[in-house]
């Protein structure tokens, strides 16, 4: 039988029980526990998930201490704690969940992969613009020429882009 893969896996710090009422009304400072988790695209095994585990030998036996579903997922941000570094936060339709990471660099890929598995529908366009490939064709802009320094239409004309659908 196939066995299915995480995509990612590793430690990370989830608050103790009861972390909001403790800390609004008691002040007392509560140590975070250390989970192994692991985080799963959607397959034929099941729905995208990340599922926590007690340690990693849990993880390697395959019980899931808790199974959050990324299906119903609209946020996965960053959350700066003053008491706890590396928070980040995913927030689904129901519930919101904290972790913490040892350090800044594994939150921020916490971040790129949860955010891949949970918002894989719609794909993000890179902010960088990239050279144009050969499926997209180049056009000549006779609208938006630009002009000399004595408001002559240069005989350079400007080069846009259009990519096809």
């Amino acid at each position: 039988m196939e066995m299915e893969e995480a995509l990612k896996m590793g430690f990370l710090f989830i608050p103790p029980h009861n972390f909001l009422r403790v800390s609004l009304l008691f002040p007392l400072k509560k140590t975070w526990m250390k989970r192994y988790c692991a985080l799963y695209e959607a397959s034929n095994h099941g729905i995208q998930r990340m599922e926590l585990f007690e340690t990693e030998d849990a993880y390697v036996k395959r019980n899931p201490s808790k199974i959050i579903p990324l299906t119903d997922c609209w946020k996965v941000s960053p959350l700066p704690q003053k008491n706890q570094p590396n928070v980040f936060e995913v927030t689904t339709k129901t519930n919101s969940y904290q972790f913490s990471a040892d350090t800044f660099q594994e939150m921020s890929e916490w971040l790129v992969s949860l955010q891949k598995v949970a918002f894989s529908k719609s794909p993000v366009k890179p902010l960088v613009p990239s050279v144009p490939t050969s499926e997209e064709k180049q056009e000549e802009n006779l609208l938006y020429c630009s002009m000399d320094e004595h408001g002559q239409k240069n005989k350079k004309r400007d080069i846009i882009s259009i990519e096809e659908n």
